[in-house]
């Protein structure tokens, strides 16, 4: 398969592994050529990419999206089975649609971050294969959810607040 075969797949099924992503001179504009764009403005759809240190579904994976000036981060470590979010990731506001390969990834506002974030994670991504470092990451199942507060609940963040009080009296 030649490598121009490879990045037309890429763009189509928006994965790519290290080894096309550092056989191309700007693997950014590989991103930003495989974007939807909105069939009457013209203008790019949120798109997502997972990008693979080895063969496409095997080994760790950085997933990035690109949204304008904003984006995500996702790090699927030990073959997918783990998930980390960048430490600032919430579950709040409403749910922005990111596209991927042939559907769509819904991600809260809380879970996007400023796009030179997501540059910055990439370039060191491709460099090192690793898990970037200018991040720092938490699990995904530690991410606060503010989706859902209602009125009669109380306020999660002043919840962890007082859960972290030692008890009265002490």
């Amino acid at each position: 398969m030649t490598l121009a075969l490879d990045l037309d797949r890429a763009r189509r099924d928006k994965t790519a592994t290290l080894a096309l992503l550092r056989s191309v001179p700007d693997c950014l504009e590989l991103l930003r050529s495989g974007f939807h764009h909105h069939s009457e403005t013209h203008a790019p759809i949120p798109t997502c990419w997972a990008l693979w240190t080895r063969a496409i579904d095997d080994g760790p994976c950085l997933m990035v999206g690109i949204h304008r000036d904003k984006g995500t981060l996702t790090w699927w470590a030990d073959g997918g089975n783990e998930e980390f979010v960048p430490a600032s990731t919430q579950l709040r506001g409403d749910v922005v649609e990111y596209w991927f390969a042939s559907g769509t990834l819904g991600y809260t506002e809380g879970e996007e971050l400023p796009v030179e974030y997501v540059y910055a994670a990439l370039g060191e991504f491709v460099a090192t294969g690793q898990r970037p470092k200018i991040i720092q990451w938490i699990p995904a199942a530690d991410v606060l959810d503010l989706r859902d507060v209602s009125s009669t609940s109380r306020d999660p963040i002043i919840q962890a607040w007082e859960d972290a009080l030692p008890p009265e009296g002490t």
